[in-house]
């Protein structure tokens, strides 16, 4: 199996999400893997950040799974079923999932 590169967040509190991260992502994901209740953050490409960013609820789905395959294929842990997503990164700017 490939490795997984998952990147900690030292934090105790989340009021600034991007302060508290230590972890500067333009791009990505934050949130808590669920099983190990370790916080996580995932960086995105463009294109992955373009496909999740799709509000098509046609296309939304497919689009989702494309950004977790790609997650895959660059090492990264996989977020479907596995990490509960607070945060999406958009541009430095943490804003919340859903």
């Amino acid at each position: 199996m490939g490795r997984t590169f998952c990147y900690p967040i030292h934090s105790e509190k989340r009021t600034n999400i991007m302060n508290d991260m230590n972890i500067d992502i333009r791009q990505g994901i934050v949130g808590t893997h669920i099983a190990t209740d370790i916080p996580v953050s995932i960086p995105f490409n463009g294109k992955q950040m373009q496909l999740a960013l799709d509000k098509d609820p046609v296309t939304m789905n497919d689009s989702w799974d494309m950004v977790c395959d790609i997650c895959v294929a660059n090492g990264f842990i996989d977020p479907r079923d596995s990490i509960h997503i607070d945060h999406i990164v958009i541009d430095g700017v943490a804003k919340v999932f859903h």
